[in-house]
């Protein structure tokens, strides 16, 4: 009976230290840090100028037309949403701090980086009688910058920033006209 209760005792001892390690190295259900984000500001990134002309656009030659005439013309950018975090601890994942950041600016839930979105322009020109048109139109970038600070509130604690491409500014610019014979 005795040599039964060794094996026994011993191997809940060995248990309990175990266990013991175990909780004390963090793996025994530790409370996540509670963190927030928040927007500081928008940016405006890159421009990108677009241009289409009555070579590839039918539509913006009036060459026959005995008055001016007026088109609209749906310009398109299609982009990927991006999403960069520095963080400055390790108590926090990047994967958490993504899924705040994709709550408050409601990007999409599942793959916000690989959904497709689509920038839509509409522009609309008075090209005159006799004349074909050249225009071009500028795409500006939109990037959000916050702050990923300690605390449910993001009042705590500096723990990272972030910035996020959010798309274009919609609508696009019209910054020229060019009327041709």
């Amino acid at each position: 009976m005795s040599h039964i209760l060794r094996k026994y005792f011993g191997r809940s001892l060995i248990f309990s230290i175990f266990a013991s390690l175990l909780i004390a190295c963090g793996g025994g259900g530790q409370a996540q840090v509670e963190f927030g984000v928040k927007h500081l500001r928008d940016q405006t990134g890159e421009q990108i100028k677009e241009i289409v002309s009555f070579e590839n656009e039918s539509g913006l030659d009036n060459s026959s037309g005995l008055a001016p005439l007026q088109v609209q013309i749906q310009f398109e950018r299609n982009y990927r949403h991006q999403i960069i975090e520095r963080l400055q601890t390790n108590e926090i994942s990047g994967q958490r701090v993504r899924d705040k950041i994709v709550e408050l600016y409601k990007l999409p839930v599942h793959d916000p980086e690989g959904t497709i979105q689509k920038a839509l322009c509409p522009v609309s020109v008075v090209i005159p009688a006799g004349q074909k048109a050249r225009i071009t139109v500028e795409w500006t970038e939109r990037w959000a910058e916050g702050i990923i600070n300690r605390g449910a509130q993001g009042d705590g604690d500096r723990l990272g920033n972030f910035t996020v491409f959010l798309g274009y500014i919609e609508p696009c610019s019209l910054v020229d006209q060019q009327n041709v014979n």
